[in-house]
């Protein structure tokens, strides 16, 4: 009994696999603002930038309308927490020190720090 095309029957396999699969592309679920807290803390983030400060540059919190412009998506405040800013003392956070998921639950919760933009600007009318 002839079986077919064992490519083709892979690549259905993993097709199916992929879409059923719980997280999102990259493998990484959506961050968690709660569990990002404690991951925020138990890397010392906090103590730079308690409760959305910045002891570092106190003109440039980690929260706010103008955070929010610098770093309008994940991927870029992804980026900048991934790259660090060796000058202002602030470490990398590659993937060997943070996953991708507890950085994506600590871009959740710096999100968190500051409402919607769109939010924002209904209260300065």
């Amino acid at each position: 009994m002839k079986t077919g095309n064992p490519y083709i029957l892979s690549l259905l396999i993993l097709t199916i696999g992929v879409a059923l699969s719980p997280c999102s592309a990259g493998g990484v679920n959506k961050g968690d603002p709660k569990r990002g807290v404690k991951i925020f803390s138990a890397m010392t983030c906090d103590i730079c930038h308690l409760h959305g400060g910045n002891m570092q540059n106190p003109d440039r919190p980690i929260k706010g309308a103008a955070f929010q412009k610098r770093y309008p998506d994940d991927v870029s405040l992804g980026q900048l927490i991934r790259k660090g800013i060796s000058d202002k003392g602030m470490p990398a956070f590659g993937r060997d020190r943070m996953s991708d998921q507890d950085l994506a639950d600590v871009i959740a919760y710096v999100r968190s720090l500051s409402p919607p933009l769109a939010a924002a600007k209904k209260k300065t009318k």
